[in-house]
């Protein structure tokens, strides 16, 4: 087998999975006999975006993976782009590779950038795909066809980007904390530990700085209505309600999925770090999988 790290049976356990770019890292929720939910995170996070809802979903056990170039995981490597279908390879390779993936089929929840790398991980795989949940989206970022030379300048003339250095952990938690003002800071300590590595007596992110620069190209909406179309599992969309994308985004995009559905609950981008949020986000998903 390809795991670096055998199967826990304790709630919370570190696991690492060799693919062909490097390992990739994650975290284990709950019990390994019990049916799998492979989590994906967002942008610039990891998976301890996924530490209060994973704990909430008692039923299941949830594979949170740090998406490359993310966390503990590696990155693309030299001259790679970040595009939404370049995360695919390695997250196939792992499903392959880990025991819990490859011996029955699972479940798959993202939340944000983690939404599209679900969507195009069930439209290549949809046999071992029991059900989709998108949080807070529904799919990858699209760039209309008559866009694509202004994308692409875009991109190439973007400045290569560094990692800062801080001096402390709390440092670089009032950094991140201006980025992402929704999410609680007792909430989103855990991601940031998670995307820091020590350098000597300093602390630098350990995300890949390309992360940052923007994509070359992107599907257009008519070609991601393609990929919506092969998504024959069920689907269910939760939005936040005060979060990136409107209800009519959603409707759009359901209107292109075989058996999709849209649930409204109440919070900002992150609402699965919110605790006023993550308890209705959890017993939604639990009914879903109940009767899908």
């Amino acid at each position: 087998m390809s795991e670096t790290a055998g199967v826990s049976t304790e709630v919370k356990a570190d696991i690492k999975i060799v693919t062909s770019i490097g390992e990739l890292s994650g975290i284990l929720y709950g019990q390994p006999d019990k049916p799998v939910i492979l989590a994906l995170h967002g942008w610039l996070d990891n998976a301890a975006s996924f530490h209060l809802l994973a704990p909430l979903l008692e039923d299941y056990s949830v594979l949170a993976l740090d998406l490359p170039g993310h966390g503990h995981s590696a990155w693309l490597g030299d001259g790679a782009s970040y595009l939404i279908w370049s995360y695919v390879p390695p997250i196939l390779e792992a499903i392959q590779n880990y025991s819990l993936l490859n011996e029955q089929p699972f479940y798959i929840l993202g939340h944000s950038l983690g939404t599209g790398v679900a969507m195009l991980v069930a439209s290549v795989i949809p046999e071992k795909i029991k059900a989709y949940i998108a949080l807070d989206a529904l799919g990858p970022i699209t760039t209309p066809a008559h866009r694509a030379a202004a994308q692409l300048k875009q991109s190439l003339l973007a400045a290569p980007k560094t990692s800062s250095l801080y001096n402390s952990v709390s440092e670089a938690l009032a950094v991140r904390m201006r980025a992402t003002a929704d999410v609680p800071e007792a909430a989103l300590l855990q991601i940031v530990e998670r995307n820091l590595s020590k350098q000597g007596h300093r602390w630098q992110w350990s995300t890949d700085p390309n992360l940052r620069l923007p994509s070359i190209v992107r599907f257009t909406e008519e070609q991601l209505q393609s990929v919506m179309k092969t998504l024959t599992m069920p689907v269910l969309a939760i939005q936040a309600q005060q979060g990136m994308a409107s209800t009519m985004f959603f409707e759009q995009r359901l209107e292109h999925i075989p058996n999709g559905s849209l649930a409204i609950i109440a919070g900002k981008h992150h609402f699965h770090l919110e605790a006023a949020s993550v308890g209705k986000i959890a017993q939604r998903i639990k009914e879903f999988l109940t009767h899908d």
